[in-house]
Formats: structure tokens, C-alpha cells, sequence
């Protein structure tokens, strides 16, 4: 596509500095007040969750004397920040620093140049998938080069304020859309949870006759439950999907963004880690206490932060929506382990208890009841989140139409973007001849 009059095409690292994070010792970690926040890849999740942009608290501070022992240089305010490595690539994330501050090496910065609106930045990278230029590793990353290499158009200076100015309102209206959706969707989630406590209680079941249950452990209701390979196998760009938890994250299985395993390592894996239709996956770790109900015969391996629950004594609906109540809830994260990563391990996994009717027509019946009260819930939630992605789509449409040049006008009186970049040019130019000139300085005094 042709760029729009007084635009310009440029590599990010003409523009902009990437600023690499720090590794932050465990020791000094945990202070919760200081001069300098440091922001880790949690932070800019939960900022986001919160519906802020730019950062504003952190879980870890230093002051002047940690700076100096760490050797660390302080990252200036706006810049744009985001996850350089792991599974949160994925989550496309991304934050601007309010203050100057530090990140953790987990964590990559881009500090737009004098002639460069910060906020225009930080909606490119809002259109950037960085997994898409990840290195094919077990753990994906990206490289400070490949950040530098990346194409970014540039309109003029006075143009990149007016973008700004007009997503900013566009997303402002958005975000109160998307604010109404999510309470809808709060609601409905508390009136899930609402009708499987009652489960739990009997209470769906008062004025009806009498129905007998057993207190049994998971162990004694299920003839196997598994955790995934604890060996991580080699990925491959196609054969049997690989699940992890974000593929289970929503209770049901989501086969359209999966990793690849091949069928070889599959047909070695024990008979017990094969789910069959019926069977349950619940998470064990981070996330954990999500369950997913196998629907279909689509083969495919998991993670080992997954468990394989194959019921026995139980009907495979009955123990999936018990699996689902706060009490089970409850009892998981009493026997959690961990600090910064909770995992319920297997062998507790298999000793919790849930109450089973004596027979498998009064499990069906309560199945029968859960769906009928669910069955609604279900439909608005989908309407939900049909919604939400509508949202996500118009987001996605505005910045599109925004580096296109076509979400505000063109002013031909504006400082054309081929000159701003020469200006920015020849400032970087004279920066590195003042450095020369420094060092020359300093050299001289040594050798004096």
C-alpha cells in the first residue's frame, strides 16, 4: 500500500532505543517502597487488568545504593514496555513507564526519539505480534536486533498528535463498552458460582425426594488421575497439538493456537496420559482449578501443569461441574504449594473430596438440573463474549486505519516525516561525536 503524502517507512531503530532490562537478585526483591519502582512482566499484566496504561506501582523498589550495586541505568518515563520472553509474548501486553524506573530481563523497553510521540509508539506496538518474530525455542524469546529491524511507518510530528489525540477518544468510548460487557460478565460468573455452591449444599434439591450421597475422594471415583509428561518434548510445526493451560483456560478445550508434538512421542506416552472421550483435564498450576471436558476423539498430549482425570464411579458431567465449585475450589488451594507459582500436586489432587449420590440416575439427574439453570447463563455469556471480540475487532480496525493515514485527515502544511527523521539523524550524529570527543578527553587527563 502506498504511503499516505509526508509519511515516512523506517526500522524501529531509527526512531526509537531499545533498552534492555536487568536481572534482578532475589535479595532484593520484595521491597514494597523505595525511590525507583522495577517492573517485572506481572506488573504490566496487572496494570492492564486494571485498565491502566501506564504504570504506576510495582511489587519491588530500590533506592540509590541498589541502582549503584546493581549497575543498573534507570529507564527514561514513557517509555513503551512489554514481555521479551516466555508464554506472556503470547498475551501481546504492553505498558508505558510513568516514571523512570527499571525492568527485569524478562522484560524489553522502547523509548521513542526527541521527534517521535511516545503514546504513537506505543499503539503500534499495540498491532505488533512480537511471537510472530520469536525465536523457535522450548521457551520463546526475541532478540534485541529483531525489535530493532522492525518496520514502523511515521507520519509527520503534528500528525502523529492528532492520531494519538483520536484513538485515545476512540478507546475511551470503547473502554466504557468493554467496562459494561465485563460487569455483565462478572455477574453471570457469580451466578454460576451461585448454582454449583448449591450443588455442593443440596439446596438446588430441597422439596424433592430425598437424595442419598457418599463423601469419596477423587481417587476412589476416577480409576486414573495423571499429570502430564514432566519431560518437555521437542515441538514440531505439525502432528499432535501439545497442549498447555490457555488452551483449557475458558473449560473447554480450544485446539485453534496449539503447540506440536510428534505422533511418535505421542504413541510413547502411557496409555493413562491418552485421554479418551468423557475424561477431564483440570489445571494444577498457576491457573490451577480450571477443568475441561474431552468431547471428542481429536488426540493430543498436555503439559504437566495439566492432570487427566478418568472417571470411574462418577458420570463425566456430574464430576466436571462439581470439579467447578467453590468448595473444591477451596480445598485445592489449601494444599497448593509454591510461592510465586501455586501448584496443587496430584498426589493431594487425589484426596479431595466431593459428594457422590449413591447411583449414577441421581448424578444424571443433577446434571439435568445444573444444565437447565446453566443453559441461560451460558447463552448471555456467549453473547458476552461474541461482544467482547467485537470490541477487540473495532481496536484492532481503528489503529489499522490509524498507520494506514486514514483515521484523521493530512495537513499539507505539516513538516513532512523525511525531514523529522533527517533531524533526528543528524541529532543522534552530533550525540556520538560529543561521546567521541569525552572519551578522547578522558584519555588524555589518564594519560596526562
Amino acid at each position: 500500500m502506498e504511503l499516505p503524502k509526508g509519511w515516512v517507512e523506517s526500522s524501529i531503530a531509527k526512531i526509537a532505543y531499545v533498552l534492555q532490562g536487568y536481572v534482578f537478585p532475589k535479595d532484593r526483591q520484595g521491597k514494597s517502597s523505595g525511590k525507583y519502582p522495577v517492573y517485572k512482566v506481572g506488573d504490566i499484566s496487572n496494570s492492564l487488568q486494571q485498565g491502566d496504561v501506564y504504570l504506576t506501582s510495582s511489587k519491588n523498589y530500590i533506592d540509590d545504593d541498589d541502582l549503584l550495586n546493581l549497575k543498573a541505568k534507570l529507564l527514561p518515563a514513557k517509555t513503551v514496555v512489554m514481555a521479551k520472553i516466555g508464554e506472556a509474548i503470547k498475551l501481546n501486553r504492553r505498558a508505558i513507564l510513568s516514571t523512570d524506573a527499571l525492568i527485569d530481563n524478562n522484560v524489553v523497553g522502547i523509548k521513542a526519539k526527541v521527534g517521535i510521540n511516545d503514546k504513537y509508539l506505543y499503539y503500534f506496538y499495540l498491532t505488533v505480534k512480537l511471537g510472530d518474530i520469536s525465536q523457535a525455542t522450548t521457551v520463546p524469546s526475541v532478540r534485541k536486533i529483531d525489535i530493532e529491524n522492525m518496520s514502523i511507518k511515521i507520519p509527520p510530528l503534528a500528525e502523529q498528535h492528532r492520531i494519538v489525540e483520536k484513538i485515545d477518544a476512540l478507546f475511551s468510548e470503547l473502554d466504557k463498552g468493554v467496562e459494561i460487557l465485563q460487569t455483565v460478565k462478572e455477574q453471570l460468573r457469580t451466578y454460576r458460582q451461585s448454582v454449583l455452591k448449591w450443588v455442593f449444599s443440596w439446596e438446588l434439591f430441597s422439596g424433592q425426594r430425598e437424595l442419598k450421597f457418599i463423601e469419596q475422594q477423587l481417587k476412589n471415583v476416577c480409576f486414573s488421575i495423571v499429570d502430564g509428561d514432566h519431560q518437555a518434548p521437542p515441538q514440531k510445526d505439525s502432528g499432535i497439538p501439545f497442549l498447555v493451560i490457555s488452551n483449557i483456560n475458558k473449560m473447554v478445550i480450544d485446539f485453534s493456537d496449539t503447540r506440536f508434538v510428534s505422533k511418535e512421542y505421542y504413541d510413547g506416552l502411557n496409555d493413562k496420559r491418552k485421554a479418551n472421550i468423557g475424561d477431564i483435564l483440570y489445571s494444577v498450576t498457576g491457573s490451577f482449578g480450571i477443568p475441561a471436558l474431552v468431547s471428542n476423539n481429536t488426540k493430543f498430549c498436555f503439559q504437566r501443569h495439566i492432570a487427566l482425570l478418568k472417571p470411574d464411579k462418577v458420570i463425566s458431567k456430574y464430576l466436571f461441574y462439581i470439579l467447578q465449585t467453590p468448595q473444591v475450589y477451596i480445598q485445592a488451594k489449601e494444599i497448593a504449594t509454591g510461592t510465586a507459582q501455586m501448584t496443587v500436586p496430584i498426589k493431594g489432587l487425589r484426596e479431595i473430596k466431593i459428594p457422590v449420590p449413591v447411583n449414577k440416575e441421581e448424578q444424571q439427574q443433577i446434571v439435568k438440573e445444573i444444565e437447565s439453570r446453566l443453559s441461560v447463563c451460558d447463552k448471555l455469556e456467549q453473547l458476552v463474549d461474541e461482544n467482547l471480540a467485537k470490541a477487540d475487532a473495532l481496536r484492532q480496525s481503528i489503529l489499522k486505519k490509524a498507520f494506514e493515514g486514514r483515521l484523521v485527515p493530512q495537513d499539507p502544511n505539516d513538516e513532512p516525516a523525511e525531514m523529522l527523521l533527517e533531524r533526528i539523524k543528524a541529532e543522534r550524529a552530533a550525540a556520538d561525536q560529543r561521546m567521541k570527543q569525552q572519551k578522547s578527553v578522558k584519555r588524555s587527563k589518564k594519560n596526562g
